[in-house]
């Protein structure tokens, strides 16, 4: 990992919840979920499809056209610059693929995502300080 830059697709809470992981996963199981949804180097949304490797060592495909933004089948939304890298909103939590043969598997949540906010002058950034992709690496 290291200190960056990197990229997070971070899950809405909704995500999460649509899950529904069983209270005894293993602490392997959600740590390789968790690396799944970020990549080492920032990733620049440009029109494609993009693969790159998650910091599992799992391949993710980022899709940019005109109609859409994915990655893999959730949808990108909001976007946060951080210190060290960038934070994309998705509506589904990744789910690293069992087999190396088998392509990666995500759920969208039926919720839509909401346009990003234009922000207003003087109004703090949603990622402070404590960047969101600095928290989660330090955790992982």
């Amino acid at each position: 990992g290291g200190p960056g830059p990197l990229t997070l697709f971070a899950p809405t809470n909704t995500a999460f919840e649509a899950l529904n992981l069983p209270p005894d996963t293993s602490v392997d199981v959600v740590t390789n979920v968790l690396l799944y949804h970020v990549v080492s180097g920032q990733i620049d949304l440009a029109v494609g499809s993009i693969p790159y490797t998650a910091l599992n060592g799992d391949e993710l495909v980022v899709t940019v056209s005109e109609l859409e933004r994915t990655v893999n089948t959730a949808n990108i939304g909001d976007t946060y610059p951080a210190s060290n890298g960038v934070v994309y909103i998705i509506d589904a939590v990744l789910i690293p693929p069992t087999e190396p043969s088998t392509p990666p598997v995500s759920e969208p949540t039926s919720a839509p995502l909401s346009p990003a906010p234009t922000p207003e002058a003087g109004t703090p950034s949603p990622v402070t300080a404590g960047d969101t992709i600095e928290a989660i690496i330090q955790t992982i």
